[in-house]
């Protein structure tokens, strides 16, 4: 997490961009767990832009994530997932 000190003290959020078909849940859990470390710790915000097809593990990667930080692109499938505004 020392590599990413420079964000974490740097007004600029931090943006994924995650197009994926799916892959290994562990790493994706891992994923989502140092993204939640980086959201707790960061004075800057973590947003995740899904492109087309956010599937399987993309989702764990995406729950990682508040729910107000999550975007997809117009061509991405929602699924029961998404959050929806209150």
């Amino acid at each position: 997490m020392k590599q990413l000190r420079w964000i974490w003290d740097s007004d600029d959020g931090l943006i994924l961009e995650l197009m994926t078909q799916g892959g290994d849940a562990d790493i994706a859990r891992r994923i989502a767990l140092e993204i939640r470390i980086f959201q707790a710790y960061a004075a800057t915000a973590a947003y995740v832009i899904g492109k087309t097809a956010v599937m399987s593990a993309g989702v764990t990667v995406l729950s990682g994530f508040n729910c107000k930080n999550r975007f997809l692109t117009a061509d991405a499938t929602k699924g029961p997932w998404y959050c929806k505004d209150p």
